[in-house]
């Protein structure tokens, strides 16, 4: 995500949510059970004020992180319980799980840290080369793609 309003940040998320509900319990039995992760990669998520030299996110991450807010109030009457914030070689991410247990994960891409106006694939090559980083594996990025 690059810059995308409120609007569209609540339409992505809101047919995430959908998928997470459609996915039903997996404890019945029916043909359509799926687990699923949702990786939303957004760059220059960072902004550093001028007087005091502090790095904080920007505004569309925090748009982005109320719209998570909102989109799950909508769906379960409630706040977001389990929320993870880690910080990553690329910057940070943040960890949501959906109500039916799906993972919603943010990428917060620093451009002091990932070079400026480069793509998210060298961030995609940390996913094999830092083992802490995620327990993805070549074949599910393969999968994926």
């Amino acid at each position: 995500m690059w810059h995308e309003t409120y609007d569209e940040m609540l339409k992505i998320l809101t047919s995430m949510f959908r998928l997470d509900r459609y996915r039903g319990d997996p404890k019945e039995e029916h043909k359509d059970v799926f687990d699923f992760e949702c990786h939303i990669f957004v760059d220059d998520a960072f902004m550093i004020e001028k007087a005091t030299g502090k790095k904080f996110i920007n505004e569309y991450v925090t748009d982005l992180i109320h719209v998570v807010i909102e989109v799950y109030r909508v769906f379960t009457n409630k706040e977001p319980d389990d929320v993870s914030i880690i910080e990553t070689p690329y910057g940070g991410r943040l960890m949501f799980v959906m109500p039916e247990g799906n993972m919603l994960y943010f990428h917060l891409k620093d451009k002091q840290l990932i070079r400026n106006k480069k793509r998210w694939s060298q961030v995609g090559g940390m996913i094999f080369n830092i083992p802490v980083f995620h327990d993805f594996t070549p074949v599910t990025y393969v999968n994926i793609l």
